[in-house]
């Protein structure tokens, strides 16, 4: 898009969303939830596939799938269903670590577009949604 045009459409303020707009965040929450599966001994079968039919998705959509997908296995191995919430804490963890220590990917285009709102007086606004 050429950003010129915008001025035509008399357009006062942007709002962003923060994950997969600003930061590719969509690799990290992958590798996040693949390596504490791993951690969990859950890796066969939270598959690629399973992964991908999650994008998208609500928290609470997400919670049901994994219970659906491992409560019974995990009452089977561990006596108890599979415990979702800790299992989120752990990848909200690792990703905290992981942006501390290498930082996030910035997506393309986003730098040069904050320098055109500034320069002309556009308010800017970040939105995301606790799904």
């Amino acid at each position: 898009m050429k950003w010129e045009k915008m001025e035509k459409a008399k357009i006062k303020a942007i709002i962003f969303d923060m994950d997969g707009v600003m930061f590719d965040t969509e690799k990290l929450y992958r590798k996040a939830f693949v390596a504490i599966a791993k951690e969990w001994d859950w890796e066969n079968e939270v598959t690629e596939e399973f992964m991908d039919s999650n994008i998208g998705k609500s928290k609470k959509d997400i919670r049901t799938r994994y219970k659906a997908l491992l409560d019974a296995k995990s009452i089977v191995r561990d006596g108890k269903e599979f415990d979702f919430d800790e299992h989120l804490k752990q990848v909200y963890a690792y990703m905290d670590n992981y942006i501390k220590t290498k930082g996030t990917i910035v997506k393309e285009g986003l730098i040069e577009l904050l320098g055109f709102a500034r320069e002309n007086n556009l308010g800017v606004a970040i939105g995301t949604s606790e799904k």
